[in-house]
């Protein structure tokens, strides 16, 4: 009877799959924090959006310069329901509240910090999103002086 040979394992197949694993586990490391930065500019994006149109609102409704003080609490509330802070936003009007078909025109921006990416050099931790929204004056709007000069 002829012994039976003796099998070696090799271990050439083996070795990669640890290094495979790792790499693995770095590349979902980085897509995940990339995932993360882009869904902190869209979620700020939709909250500056919602306080300009929400200021807007509010000074188109006043009728009168003083709503420019409603407006920027207005947008401070918008915000806050989107739960950002409030203290980041920086609102700015442009046009008179006091004519019929004048335009009014508020812009939104807030800063927003990045989650710092390993192996992506950022010149700033932050980015910063805006939103402008324009409202028209009614031109039939009861306490305004003038006629209504809609064209």
């Amino acid at each position: 009877m002829t012994p039976r040979p003796v099998r070696r394992h090799r271990e050439d197949g083996l070795v990669g799959g640890g290094e495979v694993l790792f790499g693995g586990v770095l590349v979902l490391i980085f897509a995940t924090m990339l995932v993360v930065n882009l869904w902190l500019i869209i979620d700020a994006k939709v909250a500056v959006s919602a306080a300009s149109r929400e200021a807007a609102r509010r000074i188109v409704e006043a009728g009168n310069d003083a709503g420019i003080v409603d407006a920027q609490r207005a947008a401070a509330e918008a915000v806050a329901g989107h739960h950002r802070s409030a203290l980041r936003i920086n609102v700015t009007v442009d046009g008179k509240a006091t004519t019929r078909c004048g335009r009014i025109s508020v812009t939104v921006r807030s800063d927003v910090a990045l989650v710092l990416l390993p192996l992506w050099h950022f010149t700033q931790a932050t980015t910063q999103v805006s939103s402008t929204h324009t409202e028209l004056i009614d031109g039939y709007r009861s306490g305004l002086l003038g006629e209504a000069h809609c064209g």
